[in-house]
């Protein structure tokens, strides 16, 4: 098909020939062009939009044909957001608390600690869930009635706490026997129990249990889009997966079996429970972690139950130890021995600080617990390197002397940590996070350490009682190569199986491989450094640069490293296996709305493809077939949206005539009479527009435009033509025109052909389908007459040519021109009430007075301006001027902003006006005193002035004085002192408030520009600093200079020289010169000195700590004064001198990031009892 310019131009090219009034309506049909064949399908690139039977490129491609059913929905699989068989459970990270994730993991592996986590009785648990059973049954309360307190039994395996509901389970058992919320069975080859659910369980629909996270409210997305993050990471517990953790178990009774009836009442009271304590979380947690069917779970009931910030890193090994502590208090006061134990018995080792005297041999010990050990590893290239400097021997010698009780006296000795006992749990934590003294600020140390699978250490304890060889369990990781910033990552092993496995965050995979690489993750990328070569590790070692804490359990008596069937006996409370029994209830709703909801939306996709296919086919219009008009818009939306498309609306269509806009073609489909029912059947939608509302009112004024924009192409030519020959026309027959009007009367015809048609009802001619139209007239608008572009028409024809005032001919020559009889003849066709003024009108008669007299006055300034020049000429030119140190007894004083406009007025007096008069008013207080202190008149240059006794007669008589102000000087005979005043005389009250009034101005300020200049004093041969030389090829200071290479400009500065340079009153210029070394800062008063350090750290690389700031000779030293109060202005120029500059970049980042005090765990639940 003929492009869009060919076709309109076709629908159009009769019109030329034809007058408005012989327009048929076989001329109507050319223009709406409905005998244009339609085009084949799929031979258009893109839709034709000149030819209205076109229906190519409409956005029917993507339905032709076959579409997969994945195209139908945007739902993901929710099958990949269950828990694999045979799988652990992951941890969400919600933002920045992989950290925490990480230690959630390495506990839940710890089957002991585990089940001692899960006997936990919360006291407030007890007490809430006692007011939600109140008013029931005694037999259905969740805990009894048969003891108040837990029963303590202790077997030869391990500690197991009999609560009251377990009791009530074991009353009712036989007539329940059947009734199991959780079976987990034992079995010494599968390192994954079971967690099931059998057909005679308690029903779950009255049993309700919810999970007790904060983020779920009912677990089921509420549409399609978006649906997993709804329906699934929104949920409490994030996890998927029927299979428990590797630890194996026995059979659970559940609490809940007592009836159907108090089974109900118990889970439905569960359900409207939440924890509240850290504890209480844990146990969920761990839960979810055992039993979950998802693939992660969310532990945002933890993070908010500690106050934990999740979006901003925290010291691992910080939270850690902090957790431990807290969970050591909350335990405390627990009943049960095993619970209350469990972190000693665990984790807990002992130590002696052991000194020895080396006077009289005396031996002092000073026994400590420990959870973990912190072994340095800088220096160390092996982990036992590091345990040997943990416990080698110290000297204390000279001021760090021992304090002998035996002795009487300090004496030399040596001290050391002697390891006494070791945990079942050995927690190594490798100081890779340290205070770095020279920079103030943590760094990490990213060197290898080597440490082995199997670690013995008989040879670190004394006196062993048992096995003391330990097997790696558990690596913890940070990626990346600053302490600010990072990932952690576990390493732990499935103790079951020996398997080891990466846990990061949601997602967890199995480790593998002939070469297993503990500790090793890829780097996150450090642009600022290359790391340190791996070394090659020994057989039984592993190497990491990432490892930050090391995790090994003592392996058995008997020399096993596998954990014994019996001793893994886990037993979850009832309330606990309820919460996880009906999260994994939601689970599977959720699975199933997820399949529901794909499946109806590829129901619904494959019905809209099949009725988009029969439509589509018809809408084509036959030849001779009737049909209907429909705005092209709407099919596109109707084949691209997915949704359902809006009701047809042809509103846009039509003409104001009421009839269909035959400039609207080109938005316009042609489509079947069937087509056209079926839609508006189903889609609604009006005005119909039939092939019979054709408007020919319209047709016949289009028509009229065309033929006049053709005669007016022609006419252009001619008078171009004419213009371009410069023919003499200084004569009779001739007129004049203005010349804006000459360049734009093509535009001025378009103009008033616009207003005819909205005049007429017709459309305008901007429509689309005058593209053709309106480039011609755009074309003959770039033809200038005079080589000038096109003006902006804001007028009529010739209108330009008269005086704005009185309407005559103009007086300016340079806005008209003579044209020819023949041009203006031509012209006064389209513009027939234009002004017309032939060859010999006189311009205007009042305009030509008014210019006259102006002339006269311009002549009077200027001679004016000249007469006061050459009588003030020092004046005039700064020369020459008057200060109080010349020993002169009296001066005057003139407002400088008269000087100013008079300066102006001298300079160019046609183009300012002359001052009538000197306003020294400005310069008093309402008292009538002057507002300034005598001895500073000198430094209020920018609002006064002092002239001389003689021009100020001169002033005088040429201007009108309101006051005349005096400054005199007066000196003692006797003393010699000098005094100044004024005339009138000083307001000292008004004059303070103007000083404090000016002095608060310059202390607020916003976006202001400052200088600082980088020195390196040299006091021995007064080299060029470093700063300045490193300066030689900074880019910024050559720009700033021209590029030119200048000499040094003395930056090399003794302090006592520096402070007098600085202190000193001189008159700068207002124009700054940038000098090497210097760079300028955009600061506001509010902003500290801290905060100008870091701006300075940037662009010089200086820590903020080796910065020493001076202005005016003096050091700014206090970090949290604002630069306000520290008298610091715009403009300013303040002097830094260098330490020692740090350009490591990784330094320059981590201090970038520590920019303000770390916080730490402050404020949150981790430094405050933990809630029992």
């Amino acid at each position: 098909m003929a492009p869009k310019q060919q076709l309109d131009k076709a629908a159009w090219q009769w019109a030329e020939t034809v007058e408005p009034e012989a327009v048929t309506w076989d001329h109507v049909e050319t223009a709406y062009r409905i005998h244009l064949k339609p085009c084949k399908r799929g031979a258009c690139r893109r839709n034709c939009k000149g030819n209205p039977n076109c229906l190519n490129c409409l956005g029917e491609r993507e339905w032709l044909g076959e579409i997969d059913d994945s195209n139908w929905h945007d739902i993901e699989d929710p099958e990949t957001e269950r828990r694999k068989e045979n799988a652990f459970v992951g941890l969400k990270n919600l933002g920045a608390t992989c950290y925490v994730n990480t230690y959630l993991q390495v506990w839940f592996h710890n089957p002991t600690f585990r089940a001692a986590i899960y006997e936990y009785q919360d006291e407030e648990n007890r007490s809430a869930l006692e007011m939600l059973t109140r008013g029931s049954a005694a037999d259905t309360s969740p805990y009894g009635s048969v003891k108040p307190q837990s029963a303590v039994t202790k077997s030869s395996r391990s500690y197991h706490v009999v609560s009251n509901s377990e009791a009530v389970t074991s009353s009712v058992q036989k007539a329940s026997s059947d009734s199991q919320l959780c079976r987990r069975q034992s079995r010494c080859e599968s390192s994954q129990p079971r967690y099931q659910s059998e057909a005679n369980d308690v029903d779950d629909d009255n049993v309700q249990f919810v999970s007790t996270q904060s983020a779920i409210s009912d677990g089921r997305p509420g549409s399609s889009q978006n649906v997993v993050q709804q329906g699934f990471s929104q949920s409490s517990a994030g996890g998927v997966g029927s299979v428990s953790s590797p630890s194996a178990a026995t059979d659970v009774q559940s609490g809940s079996a007592v009836s159907d009836v108090q089974s109900a009442s118990y889970g439905s009271l569960v359900s409207d429970f939440q924890p509240k304590s850290p504890c209480g979380q844990l146990q969920l947690i761990f839960a979810l972690l055992q039993c979950s069917n998802r693939r992660y779970i969310d532990p945002s009931g933890l993070i908010h139950c500690l106050g934990l910030d999740a979006g901003q890193q925290q010291d691992a090994q910080e939270f850690c130890k902090l957790f431990m502590s807290l969970l050591e208090e909350s335990l405390a006061t627990q009943a049960n021995p095993a619970v209350r134990h469990i972190v000693q018995q665990q984790f807990s080792g002992q130590y002696a600080y052991v000194t020895r005297c080396q006077g009289c041999g005396r031996c002092s010990e000073r026994m400590s617990e420990f959870n973990e050990l912190d072994l340095n590893i800088k220096g160390h290239r092996e982990l036992p390197e590091c345990i040997e400097e943990f416990l080698e021997e110290e000297k204390l010698e000279g001021d760090n002397q021992y304090m002998c009780q035996q002795c009487g006296s300090k004496q030399n000795a040596t001290r050391k940590i002697s390891l006494r006992s070791l945990p079942p749990v050995l927690n190594l934590q490798l100081l890779r996070f340290v205070f770095d003294r020279t920079t103030g600020h943590k760094k990490k140390l990213n060197t290898y350490i080597q440490f082995p699978e199997i670690l013995d250490m008989s040879k670190y304890i004394e006196l062993p009682e048992h096995s003391v060889q330990y097997d790696l369990c558990a690596v913890l990781i940070h990626r990346g190569p600053s302490a600010y910033s990072g990932h952690y990552i576990a390493h732990i092993q499935d103790r079951s199986r020996g398997t080891w496995h990466k846990f990061n965050d949601e997602e967890i995979e199995k480790m593998g491989g002939k070469k297993l690489q503990l500790g090793n993750e890829d780097e996150i990328p450090d642009a600022g450094s290359k790391g340190p070569a791996k070394p090659k590790a020994a057989k039984g070692y592993h190497a990491s640069r990432n490892a930050y804490m090391l995790v090994y359990r003592r392996r058995n008596m008997d020399g096993s490293d596998r954990e014994k069937p019996e001793g893994a006996d886990i037993q979850m409370p009832a309330w606990l296996e309820g919460c996880v029994r009906r999260d994994n209830a939601k689970f599977e709703d959720w699975v199933q709305d997820m399949t529901v909801m794909r499946d109806k939306n590829v129901a619904m996709g494959r019905a809209r493809h099949q009725e988009i296919l029969t439509l589509y086919d018809k809408m084509q219009v036959k030849e001779g077939a009737d049909f209907e008009w429909i705005e092209t818009a709407w099919v596109s939306k109707w084949l691209q949206d997915d949704l359902q498309p809006p009701a047809v609306d042809n509103t846009a269509l039509l003409c104001s005539h009421g009839r269909i806009n035959p400039d609207k073609v080109p938005q316009m489909k042609c489509i079947s009479v069937e087509a056209a029912e079926t839609i508006y059947a189903k889609y609604k939608g009006s005005p119909r527009l039939k092939s019979s509302q054709m408007c020919l009112d319209c047709v016949k004024e289009r028509c009229r435009v065309i033929r006049t924009k053709t005669r007016m192409t022609e006419d252009n030519k001619y008078i171009t033509a004419l213009l371009k020959n410069k023919v003499q026309v200084d004569g009779p027959g001739s007129y004049w025109v203005g010349k804006a009007s000459l360049r734009s009367w093509k535009r001025l015809v378009l103009e008033d052909l616009e207003s005819s048609l909205l005049k007429n009802g017709a459309s305008s001619l901007n429509d689309e389908n005058q593209d053709e139209q309106i480039s011609l007239s755009g074309k003959c608008e770039r033809d200038s007459m005079d080589g000038d572009g096109p003006d902006t028409v804001g007028f009529s024809f010739n209108e330009d040519a008269l005086c704005e005032a009185h309407g005559n001919l103009s007086t300016d020559d340079a806005c008209r021109r003579l044209v020819s009889s023949d041009i203006w003849t031509r012209l006064k066709v389209y513009f027939p009430h234009a002004p017309e003024f032939i060859y010999g009108t006189e311009p205007c008669v009042t305009c030509m007075q008014i210019q006259r007299e102006v002339q006269e006055a311009q002549r009077l300034n200027k001679t004016l301006a000249m007469t006061q020049r050459n009588a003030l000429s020092d004046l005039f030119h700064s020369r020459n001027r008057p200060a109080w140190k010349m020993g002169l007894s009296a001066l005057n004083i003139v407002n400088r902003g008269f000087l100013e406009q008079w300066t102006k007025f001298i300079r160019d007096p046609l183009r300012f006006d002359t001052v009538p008069a000197i306003q020294n008013s400005l310069l008093l207080c309402p008292h009538g005193g002057f507002m300034f202190q005598p001895h500073l008149i000198e430094d209020k240059t920018d609002i006064l002035s002092l002239v001389w006794p003689q021009e100020w007669e001169i002033l005088k008589k040429a201007f009108d004085v309101d006051v005349e102000i005096q400054f005199l000087c007066v000196k003692q005979e006797e003393s010699g002192k000098v005094s100044f005043s004024t005339v009138p005389e000083t307001c000292t009250d008004c004059c303070q408030a103007r000083v404090q009034q000016e002095q608060q101005e310059r202390q607020q300020y916003r976006d202001a520009k400052i200088f600082v200049r980088k020195i390196t004093p040299d006091f021995k041969n007064g080299a060029a600093s470093s700063a300045e030389n490193s300066d030689r090829d900074d880019p910024e200071f050559m720009q700033a200079n021209g590029g030119k290479r200048k000499k040094s400009e003395a930056l090399t500065i003794a302090p006592e020289k520096l402070q007098k340079l600085d202190s000193c009153q001189l008159r700068r210029s207002g124009r700054h010169r940038k000098v090497r070394g210097e760079k300028d800062f955009i600061i506001s008063s509010d902003n500290s000195l801290r905060d100008l350090k870091l701006q300075i750290m940037r662009q010089f690389s200086v820590a903020p700590f080796d910065q020493h700031l001076m202005l005016g000779g003096q050091h700014l030293t206090d970090d949290h004064a604002k630069l306000g109060s520290l008298n610091i202005f715009p403009g300013d120029i303040l002097y830094l001198k260098v330490d020692e500059p740090t350009e490591e970049a990784l330094m320059m980042d981590d201090l970038a990031r520590a920019a303000y005090p770390e916080q730490g765990f402050k404020g949150t639940g981790l430094h405050g009892s933990m809630q029992q």
